[in-house]
């Protein structure tokens, strides 16, 4: 997959879609993020450099790794939470959306980046932020 370069084009995948009413994110998808996050959550302290990430496929809305969905041919993925490494700069959603895979970005949010607050602020200093 390639590396992000921090584009402004390349940026502008994190953009969220909404995850409230009118964003087709159901509440069957909320449950099946907080199932990710549950698995998700297995992995804390374990997965550094990399966040906690959980995997849930269901059949007819599957959510997970963008090279994995793009092979099994996905047409729907619901992400938590972007990601902010610079060297990904949002590459997998960009690969999904050009592969015209719908993807709705934001559901759970705040749980996803509660669970991997580590993560976020290790991003965040790389890019000469405050944490």
């Amino acid at each position: 997959m390639p590396q992000g370069t921090g584009s402004k084009q390349e940026r502008t995948v994190h953009m969220k879609i909404p995850c409230g009413e009118g964003s087709g994110v159901t509440s069957a998808d909320r449950e099946y993020m907080r199932l990710a996050l549950d698995l998700a959550s297995r992995g804390v302290g374990q997965t550094h450099p990399n966040p906690a990430v959980g995997c849930v496929l269901v059949r007819d809305s599957p959510a997970g790794p963008a090279v994995a969905l793009l092979a099994a041919g996905v047409k729907r993925v619901v992400v938590g939470v972007g990601d902010s490494n610079p060297l990904v700069g949002g590459a997998g959603v960009a690969a999904l959306r050009a592969a015209g895979v719908q993807v709705a970005v934001g559901c759970e949010e705040a749980a996803c980046t509660r669970i991997n607050a580590d993560f976020f602020a290790r991003m965040e200093a790389a890019r000469g932020g405050a944490t």
